[in-house]
């Protein structure tokens, strides 16, 4: 039970986004993403990500796009294997992502059962959804 101490803020965030990810929800960005995230002063060495935006829309909590690092990328993959291995103690069989998160959120410390859907405090990025349009170009 103790193992989420290491991904907390992780969790939190897939509690918030209400959906689950996995290693193809996570797109790698173009090169024009890049150059904004330089732009506005993020460290670009490593890979960043941008989480599936059909998948965010679809949900129909979101019209941003989020990315995140590489590092972080990994400690939401590891939140989701968490929840889906906390819900397997559930006496009843959880059907949807949805009602894992609900299971797990109400086992786990009272900071975790808030149901807020629109903070991303955690290291979620919002970025654009559209490219920005080249000089002389419409």
């Amino acid at each position: 039970m103790f193992e989420f101490i290491g991904i907390m803020t992780a969790i939190e965030e897939v509690f918030r986004l209400g959906f689950e990810l996995g290693e193809e929800d996570f797109l790698e960005l173009e090169y024009y993403q890049y150059r904004r995230l330089m732009d506005d002063g993020y460290d670009v060495k490593n890979k960043w990500y941008c989480i599936n935006p059909e998948k965010s829309y679809n949900s129909g909590l979101y019209k941003e796009t989020f990315i995140v690092n590489e590092e972080y990328k990994v400690d939401l993959l590891k939140a989701v294997l968490f929840i889906n291995k906390q819900a397997k103690k559930c006496n009843k069989e959880l059907l949807t992502f949805q009602e894992k998160i609900f299971y797990v959120r109400s086992t786990l410390p009272p900071r975790f059962s808030q149901d807020d859907k629109t903070k991303h405090e955690g290291k979620v990025v919002k970025l654009f959804s559209e490219k920005p349009q080249e000089k002389g170009r419409k």
